[in-house]
Order: C-alpha cells, then structure tokens, then sequence
C-alpha cells in the first residue's frame, strides 16, 4: 500500500505545491491535497494548513508537506495540532530536512517556496521521505518529554457524590456545590458492586457540570434514560462486551465518553477504545468498597499508559487524599476524584482547596 502524503499550502506556496503533488504521485505515493484548490491570493493559510496536520495525526504511518513563502507561518500553524511535528526548510543546509527526519521524527515537511526552486524542492522533499527516525533512545526520550509537557492538561478536583435518595443527594451537593464546578456522580446497580445508588428519580442543580460513572452492567440502557443529566459518561470495561457501541452511542449524542479500569485490570484491555474515548478513569480502590485501601500499584499503571498514550486524559478515583495526590499528579493524571475525604471533612471547601494547592504547577 502506498504511502499517504497530506499537502497544503497558502497561495505563494500554491504553484510548488501543484508542482510536488504531480511529482509525488509519479513516485508511488498517495497523495492527498487539502488545498487550495486554486490560486488566492489573499487567502488564510491556517485553514488548509490544519486541515493537513490533522489528517496527518489521524493517519497513522501518514506524513505531510506544507508551504507558504518562508514556511514558518505553517510550520507554526501545523504545530499547534497536538502529536505534529514540524520542521522549516527554505535552503541552506542540505542535511537539515535529513536531520528533521533521523532525529526528530518530524512528520511534517514546511518548505519556503520563496526561497527554493522547484529541483530543490523535490531533492529536499525525496530526501525526507526516503530518511526514517533513528530510534536512538535520548532522540525518543527527548520526544516522550515533549509529549508530556505538550499533552499536560490543567488538574481539576472532582468531589463525588453518593446517595440512595434524594435527600441525601441534596445534603452532599450542599456541602460542596460551591466549592467546584465539575462533580462526579457514582451510579451502582447491585449487580457490578455490591450497593446500590441513583436508583430513583433524581434532580440535579442546572448549570453545573455532572460526570457520571457508572458501576454497573449493561449500561447503555441507563446512559439512554439519562442522557440529557450528564456531559461525560464513564463506564467499566469489565461490565460489558461491545464497548464500541457505548461509545459510538454517546459521540453520536455529543457527549463526552470514559472508560474505567479496576485496579487489576491490565491496560491491553482498553487497548482498542483507548484512542476513543476522551477520558481513562483509573480506580485506586475496589469499585463500590469505600474506605477501603489505596492500590498504590495503580500509580504505575498510570505512568504507563501516559508513556504509551502521551495525549489521553487521565482521571483517578478512590482514596484520593492529600498524601498521594501528589504522586498521582508527577504519574500524569489531570482529573481527581475525592469522595470521603472530602464529603467526611469538617470543612469540605477547605479540603478541596488542600487537594488543589498540591497539585498547582506540578
């Protein structure tokens, strides 16, 4: 199968685009133009520029070429997609589109067409496609830190709410309501853990954000009587066989998708939906067993699912505490769900803010 090259420019890249689109396509390659599709010369390259760098992070083994007069105004705008990497030839050093590939992985190719003439393009452009990353350990370590920091997101506190009626959602709702602006609503059916929870016909504050997590089998069914209650859904992949539909039912109704794994759970399990879903949601205790101790083990799970899948977000829950919420932090999770140590605490609002300051700038 051919290789798929994405390729766009702004207008005075636009004739050594043309030019390279011919040029590839007689090489073998597939190439897919993301425009424009004709000469303007006051058009917003961003737009086509984007559009080709998503394509490239989306297609896997893809590469791209962008071009504009000097090349940096796309190779900036390439690089605000997440998982890009773009490197800027407009002459010079015959060796550095080569060194862009060897070293740096870069998956993007941003050519000054003001600068070279259409053979130098096509030298510099073959020489690229034809150079792989060396794979040399200090060039992937250096990649991976990248990763992190361009895939670190800003923590949040999640204070979780448990009831078995109405009231006693209202009294937990009460004590935290304004001290967070996201909660993490526990949903258990008696059958995937042992107690039951928002088994009645609840009411939830408007204008708030909820997050479901349901601890339980055969979700899909409550997700479709609820639906409209929550932005985020987080089901456990060991409480049903056909994830995809899950997931494939929520994105179609606009809604935020989780999944959660138990501490025994071995990552390969999520392995297929990974790239699916918005959120990995990690238990650090035994679903439904409150109180009970932390899994420590899990931290490691976490620093290994963020090594292999830099840009997914990660959410912890289960004894989450100001004595580990800081190692949780340094292992890569972005979201923090505090049940009892919260909701138990003499001041709730304070609490939160302990769990917060922990994790400012870290």
């Amino acid at each position: 199968m051919a290789q798929k090259i994405f390729i766009a420019s702004d207008h005075a890249g636009y004739e050594l685009k043309n030019t390279l689109v011919e040029f590839l396509n007689k090489k073998g390659f597939e190439v897919v133009d993301k425009g424009p599709e004709d000469y303007q010369k006051d058009d917003d390259y961003p737009e086509y520029i984007i559009d080709a760098a998503e394509a490239v992070r989306d297609e896997e083994n893809s590469l791209g070429i962008v071009l504009g007069h000097s090349g940096q105004g796309e190779a900036l705008a390439a690089n605000k997609v997440d998982g890009v990497r773009a490197a800027v030839y407009y002459g010079g050093k015959p060796e550095i589109t080569e060194l862009s590939r060897k070293h740096n992985d870069a998956n993007i190719l941003s050519l000054g067409a003001g600068f070279i003439d259409d053979e130098e393009a096509k030298r510099e452009v073959s020489k690229w496609l034809e150079t792989d990353f060396t794979r040399a350990e200090r060039h992937k370590r250096r990649l991976r830190e990248i990763s992190l920091y361009e895939n670190r997101k800003e923590p949040e506190v999640l204070p979780a709410l448990l009831a078995s009626n109405q009231e006693e959602l209202d009294k937990e709702l009460e004590k935290v309501l304004e001290y967070s602006d996201i909660f993490h609503v526990d949903v258990q059916d008696g059958e995937f853990v042992e107690n039951d929870s928002l088994d009645f016909d609840f009411d939830l504050p408007e204008y708030q954000r909820y997050e479901a997590h349901l601890m339980m089998e055969r979700p899909l069914k409550w997700i479709k009587q609820n639906l409209n209650e929550f932005e985020r859904f987080n089901f456990h992949i060991e409480a049903t066989n056909n994830p995809e539909s899950v997931i494939s039912y929520l994105k179609d109704n606009h809604k935020e998708v989780g999944v959660v794994l138990n501490p025994e759970t071995d990552l390969s399990e999520i392995s297929s939906v990974i790239h699916e879903v918005d959120v990995v949601q990690f238990m650090t205790v035994e679903p439904g067993s409150y109180g009970s101790d932390f899994h420590r083990e899990v931290i490691n799970k976490i620093t290994e699912a963020k090594r292999k899948h830099p840009e997914i977000s990660v959410e912890v829950d289960g004894h989450v505490t100001p004595e580990n919420i800081e190692d949780l932090r340094e292992a890569g999770a972005d979201l923090f769900v505090s049940g009892s140590y919260v909701q138990e605490s003499d001041n709730p609002g304070q609490a939160v803010r302990i769990l917060e300051e922990k994790i400012e700038d870290k």
